[in-house]
């Protein structure tokens, strides 16, 4: 299966599933008339639908009950509990049954009445979405569409693939299924069971996935700064929409590690949830519940943003919450005062829960803070680059510098509102700062990764405040929406045209083959049934679907060992009483060889896996070829006819 139609496959069932959610949403929940645009609610539910499930992983998988289907039913239950606003849980069942009652009644009513259509059943008064919100949607398609297309382009330039970090990102995936959330240290592992659930959601291979996630987070990610765009300023589609190109397409302005494109980064998913975090403090009216509600989503951001990443939660969310309670300072902040207290809240929490963890893999809080402070994963790479990083970031703060000067000159002189602005420019302030620190304990790689965000929205803010100036000094719109798609066209091109040496770099060899191996990984995962073959291959891909097939290196299959179970495996294949009293003897029904070009393993390897594929056919082994390139060639040694193809044991 070609790599590009398996990931295209797992966005598919993704895609599905939220325009089913999405329909649910506006079916059910619009009706409540509790928000401004459609949009407005689809961030909340992620926002708080994202923290249940991260937490939910971490309980179930903790309790060693965790199945992508029991985390689908504790959501499902969730979102029931949403939609009947009973008080509590235990309410859920008989609103369930009312509920039903309620809907047969109606519908025997009608069809008695012969009144009844599916088309009416499913039709709903509040269907028309309105100018704006189509525009946004419109405009969100179109950034969706455009990172599709941008991360299968960047597949050619990835390194990240078959890397030391990708094959110990697989073992921590791999290891949410046998219950442990910690694999082999002491760290927030969050994503990983995200990536494991999208695999089982939608039936993909963790190897795959890993893919299918990376370019599922950069979605989340570009239509989370699109939302905090149009709250942050005036703008509900020109600005938003500069903005997440500019993270999409300016990688060569941006400190981005450009060669790990598809590496997840659990700094920027769990800006997905500070992001609307932050502004939700700023105005908590956008979160229409009572104080107590209010309480409770607020305390599961906090401990889903801890399960994720800590150097957000220890640092980055407590320097949000001071400067948003000392901002918005005045007799109406007591609830932000009370967030505070949620927070220490949190940490307490979480000082619990990993103190019992600590103590189980013998390490102390020091070791952990060392982690969380210094990150080993993280590293600046990004040879596309068009000025030096330093420079870079030097020119980012003096725009930083010129944006704070423009609002406060919008705050005390046209008297516009600031205190949002301002907040979230001190926040960038702090990080700009640390870039400076030369210090042990700063690691600037984890900075850099964090201002690949701050950047592209601190460009938004920037066009904002200065159209915001225009427009007071102007009396008058300074663009209208046909002027400002023409400047997003240009700036697409522009992005396109400046990074034209980039995007026509020819494809390395070594990234083909990886691909080609991956690729024909899958192939043998959706054709052949678990455990009944084996893989022969270089040692480092021995985690490559890991449990559902047997592993050689290639040592082994050259050896006589291998020669002498092959031979006593055939003469007693049909003779069952002697094969289970010797299962040691016993080969799987297929063996999968795969044959590198001799610069990857060695001309002395090369010619002896061909010489033993010879043997073997010399012995009346049936072989067939299954994969073919320049590069790597798949053979098929078949010990036991129709036992291991799928479609050949069914048909």
């Amino acid at each position: 299966m070609n790599i590009y139609f398996a990931i295209s496959i797992g966005l598919f069932k993704i895609f599905a599933l939220f325009f089913v959610l999405f329909y649910l949403v506006r079916r059910y929940l619009v009706l409540r008339r509790d928000f401004v645009y459609i949009f407005d609610i689809v961030i909340r539910k992620y926002f708080e639908y994202q923290n249940l499930l991260i937490i939910s992983l971490f309980v179930t998988i903790n309790l060693k009950i965790y199945d992508g289907i029991i985390v689908g039913f504790i959501m499902l239950f969730f979102g029931l509990w949403d939609y009947f606003g009973v008080v509590y849980p235990w309410q859920v069942p008989k609103a369930m049954v009312k509920l039903f009652k309620k809907i047969i009644l109606t519908t025997i009513k009608h069809i008695e009445k012969e009144e009844f259509s599916f088309y009416k059943f499913f039709k709903y008064d509040n269907s028309k979405l309105g100018k704006k919100n189509v525009y946004i949607l419109n405009s969100l398609l179109f950034l969706i569409l455009s990172v599709i297309f941008i991360s299968y382009y960047f597949i050619r330039y990835d390194h990240y693939l078959f890397s030391n970090n990708w094959f110990d990102v697989l073992e921590m995936v791999n290891a949410k299924d046998e219950g442990n959330w910690f694999t082999n240290d002491i760290a927030p592992e969050g994503i990983y069971a995200l990536i494991n659930f999208l695999s089982h959601l939608t039936n993909s291979s963790p190897e795959i996935t890993i893919y299918i996630f990376s370019i599922y987070q950069i979605l989340i990610v570009v239509i989370i700064i699109f939302w905090f765009i149009q709250k942050m300023t005036n703008s509900q589609i020109v600005i938003p929409v500069l903005v997440c190109v500019f993270y999409i397409l300016g990688f060569t302005y941006l400190p981005s590690n450009i060669t790990n494109f598809y590496q997840s980064s659990s700094i920027h998913l769990a800006f997905t949830i500070l992001l609307p975090l932050m502004f939700y403090v700023f105005r908590l009216k956008l979160l229409p519940y009572t104080n107590t509600k209010k309480r409770i989503i607020f305390l599961t951001a906090f401990l889903a943003i801890a399960l994720l990443d800590l150097y957000v939660f220890l640092f980055l969310l407590p320097i949000t919450l001071l400067l948003t309670v000392i901002i918005y300072f005045n007799k109406k902040s007591k609830f932000r005062f009370e967030l505070l207290l949620i927070y220490f809240s949190s940490v307490g929490i979480i000082y619990l829960v990993y103190n019992f963890f600590l103590n189980k893999f013998s390490q102390t809080y020091e070791d952990l803070l060392r982690k969380t402070l210094i990150s080993v994963e993280s590293y600046f790479y990004n040879p596309f680059i068009s000025v030096e990083v330093d420079k870079l970031i030097f020119y980012y703060q003096f725009t930083f510098i010129v944006v704070l000067v423009l609002n406060i000159i919008f705050a005390f002189v046209f008297k516009g509102k600031w205190k949002k602005n301002v907040i979230f420019l001190f926040f960038i302030s702090v990080i700009y700062l640390l870039t400076q620190v030369d210090n042990k304990w700063v690691d600037k790689d984890i900075l850099l990764r964090v201002l690949t965000i701050l950047i592209p929205v601190q460009t938004g803010l920037s066009f904002s405040v200065v159209f915001e100036i225009l427009k007071k000094i102007f009396k008058k719109e300074v663009y209208y929406s046909y002027r400002g798609n023409i400047i997003i066209v240009l700036a697409i091109v522009s992005f396109f045209v400046l990074q034209k040496p980039v995007l026509l770099l020819d494809k390395e060899e070594e990234e083909i083959l990886n691909e080609d191996v991956l690729s024909v990984n899958e192939l043998i995962l959706r054709n052949y049934l678990d455990r009944t073959y084996m893989i022969v291959n270089r040692s480092e891909f021995v985690n490559l679907s890991s449990g559902q097939h047997y592993f050689m290196g290639y040592d082994e299959f050259l050896s006589n060992k291998y020669a002498k179970q092959d031979s006593i495996y055939a003469k007693y294949l049909n003779n069952n009483k002697f094969l289970l009293k010797n299962p040691h003897l016993i080969l799987p029904s297929s063996v999968f060889i795969f044959l590198y070009d001799k610069k990857y393993i060695g001309e002395e390897d090369y010619k002896k896996i061909l010489e033993k594929l010879k043997e073997l056919k010399n012995k009346g082994r049936n072989q067939r070829q299954i994969f073919k390139t320049k590069q790597l060639t798949v053979y098929e040694v078949i010990n036991k006819p129709k036992s291991s193809k799928i479609n050949e044991l069914v048909f």
